[in-house]
């Protein structure tokens, strides 16, 4: 079954993307190093996604397999499914409970198209009851509310079909009906929601050197209207998860994050301050004493209600001159976190994101930001056939303060995390000789973990 991936990863390559040197033999490689599976097992992602769970979070294939916290997307080629293995979401924290996503990975070689089921769970009372609250295909992207908790929405994008086409299912009842939009004309590249409201950074491959159109919505996708263009045509990742390239912290504010290393006149950060019409790369942060001169990649902004924000940022050397601009060859020295109090326009005030000398390593390593003082990071132990040594310890770490001090718990295996308040989270994680995709639930803040079943 490995050998069977890693010959849907060349076919996909081969067909219609230009090779990222490197990334798809290390793709290839971890999944290698596992166990025979009796059938696919559900990490191999990124979600988000990747098929959801191998969360390598750095541009794939020429057109970048964007792994975010939702999903891996892995625009598998067409085909009938051969194999089909359910992993899991984590959608949102919302009206009345929390919501996970039971999607189902479909694999196949012939050509034609491959349906995605998808089952959205509610639960109201920490996940020891689920109640189903919509059936959709698609590969599932995100999920968001209105500060209502009555206007929402869901969106796919019709990865399959290569199309790129976004769909969006909205509820004006939190969520107990939900009303199907017309798939978008235009590909869907990155969408980014708060509630009713959304952008599309609308670029396939066979345009990604020219700019991007943005498009804009105010009745959750039942109209769109372009807004303007975003010539960012240079975008990875550096690793981890939950990494959002496109996002907009209010109506007019908005980020872009390329991923690249930055340069003189590109931070590889882009902002709006005109709900997308606009767009301008001059965020800038001061770098730490002793790290003048390291090459700096600019994480994705975290916006909180208050109008504070963080900012990741990593910090290491690329030593060979021929990758100066590839993420994917930074060496990371130290990663920080910045601070921001008026929306995201200026950076100040970092801390160093370690917690009792550990970083977070690996290629699925998380960081979750509930506010200005609650963090979470997690690492997992991740060392593929070209790097034996081990990557770290394997842990989830808390910080009350922001960042000043730390909490370390060892942890599962956790590729997907998210908490609705100080104490209560979610965690998705692999666990078993085949890497088997559960969910789990925390109520002392990540300390203890205890295991939810999903339908």
């Amino acid at each position: 079954m490995t050998d069977r991936l890693a010959d849907e990863i060349q076919a996909m390559a081969e067909a219609s993307y230009a090779p990222n040197p490197g990334l798809a033999s290390r793709v290839i490689e971890r999944v290698r190093q596992e166990p025979e599976p009796s059938r696919w097992a559900p990490w191999a992602k990124s979600t988000l996604a990747v098929a959801l769970t191998a969360v390598v979070l750095v541009p794939v294939l020429g057109f970048g397999i964007l792994l975010r916290a939702n999903l891996l997307r892995l625009p598998l080629p067409g085909g009938e499914s051969s194999d089909t293995t359910p992993a899991l979401s984590l959608a949102s924290t919302g009206p009345g409970g929390d919501w996970v996503v039971r999607r189902g990975l479909h694999l196949g070689r012939t050509s034609g198209s491959v349906p995605l089921a998808n089952v959205l769970y509610q639960t109201a009372d920490g996940g020891r009851t689920w109640t189903e609250r919509l059936r959709f295909d698609g590969g599932y992207d995100g999920m968001s509310w209105d500060a209502d908790g009555r206007d929402g929405t869901l969106w796919t994008v019709d990865w399959t079909q290569r199309s790129f086409a976004l769909t969006v299912y909205a509820t004006s009842d939190g969520g107990l009906h939900w009303l199907r939009r017309t798939p978008t004309a235009f590909p869907a590249a990155f969408a980014f929601f708060r509630g009713v409201e959304g952008w599309v950074y609308s670029q396939s491959p066979a345009t990604r050197s020219d700019p991007a159109p943005i498009y804009h919505t105010t009745d959750a996708g039942a109209t769109w209207t372009r807004v303007g263009t975003l010539d960012a045509n240079s975008w990875g990742s550096t690793s981890g998860v939950g990494e959002d390239q496109f996002e907009f912290a209010n109506a007019r504010v908005g980020w872009f994050r390329t991923g690249g290393v930055a340069a003189p006149g590109d931070s590889g950060l882009w902002i709006t301050t005109d709900g997308g019409h606009t767009w301008t790369s001059w965020v800038s942060v001061t770098p730490p004493a002793g790290l003048e001169n390291a090459d700096v990649i600019l994480g994705y902004p975290v916006l909180f209600a208050d109008g504070h924000a963080v900012l990741p940022v990593a910090f290491g050397r690329i030593t060979d001159p021929v990758y100066a601009r590839d993420p994917n060859h930074l060496v990371v020295s130290a990663r920080y976190v910045y601070s921001s109090a008026d929306g995201g326009l200026t950076w100040t005030n970092p801390q160093k994101l370690e917690a009792g000398g550990l970083q977070p390593q690996g290629s699925q390593y998380m960081q979750f930001y509930l506010d200005q003082k609650h963090w979470w990071i997690t690492s997992v132990n991740d060392h593929p056939a070209d790097n034996p040594v081990p990557q770290g310890q394997q842990f989830v770490a808390r910080t009350v303060d922001g960042g000043q001090t730390w909490q370390v718990f060892p942890s599962p295996a956790i590729i997907q995390l998210m908490f609705s308040d100080s104490q209560h989270g979610w965690a998705e994680a692999v666990a078993g000789p085949n890497n088997t995709n559960i969910l789990l639930r925390t109520a002392d803040g990540g300390a203890h973990w205890q295991e939810a079943q999903v339908p």
